[in-house]
């Protein structure tokens, strides 16, 4: 496993195990869970044996997990499950939470799946902006229009600050508020555009890759139609989507 991979999996799962230690009370038939631990078996090699996850302590981001072999309960860091068993338990609990409505906690729980945000940031966002109309991919590209309009609000008032102050205050190319600035506005994040592409599905697999989708939208092939967030809002509130031959991907161009 390459270096890179791993730290992927890794960021993966830290950003799972916080969803799951944010949530106020867990859907009533999320646990007990089937998961699976690598462990070491006794001829030394790596082995995967069942466990059922009993709970969560969510301070202390571990769980307690029975052994299906030997029926024993012991405590384990969630970080020891196994990756792809971690990702079921989580999927399965978005699903729970969207089929019981507990529609706050679903929100910031697939913002902090999808995005880097800090969680003190996604909370505010959604008690003002998740849109019950949109789905949560409408809904996640939204919230990335909103930080991108952030971003670009900073970079403005940075720029300005460093345009008049360097006329108007002798030597401040020389001092820390300088530098300091300088370096804020290497550290926002080039940004792209939030695009909505309607594609055939006459034309297209469902998992077409955004370069082929691109592709055939540079070309002005009429089995791909794009448009905005806002846009697409629209055609789901007036329920005038036609979506039944189209697949929807959203993607930053």
């Amino acid at each position: 496993m390459s270096i890179g991979y791993q730290k992927q999996q890794e960021t993966l799962a830290n950003r799972i195990i916080a969803g799951l230690c944010y949530i106020k009370d867990y859907p009533c038939e999320l646990l007990p869970h089937t998961v699976f631990i690598e462990e070491v078996g006794e001829d030394g090699s790596p082995i995967y044996n069942k466990y059922s996850l009993i709970s969560i302590n969510q301070r202390e981001k571990t769980c307690m997990l029975k052994s299906c072999h030997s029926q024993e309960e012991n405590e384990y860091n969630l970080a020891s499950i196994n990756i792809d068993w971690l990702v079921t338990v989580w999927n399965h609990c978005q699903e729970l939470m969207s089929e019981s409505r507990m529609v706050r906690e679903h929100a910031v729980c697939r913002l902090l799946e999808h995005t880097d945000a800090d969680l003190d940031y996604i909370d505010k966002y959604v008690d003002k902006n998740w849109r019950l109309s949109f789905s949560d991919e409408a809904n996640i590209a939204a919230f990335n229009a909103c930080r991108k309009q952030t971003d670009c609000r900073l970079e403005t008032y940075l720029r300005k600050l460093l345009e008049f102050a360097s006329v108007g205050i002798p030597a401040f190319k020389q001092s820390t508020m300088f530098r300091d600035c300088n370096a804020a506005l290497k550290d926002i994040p080039i940004v792209k555009e939030i695009k909505v592409f309607l594609y055939s599905i006459s034309n297209f697999e469902r998992n077409a890759s955004d370069e082929e989708i691109l592709k055939a939208w540079d070309e002005n092939d009429d089995s791909v139609e794009v448009c905005t967030i806002d846009e697409l809002a629209a055609m789901l509130n007036d329920d005038d989507a036609g979506f039944s031959e189209q697949w929807v991907r959203i993607i930053s161009v």
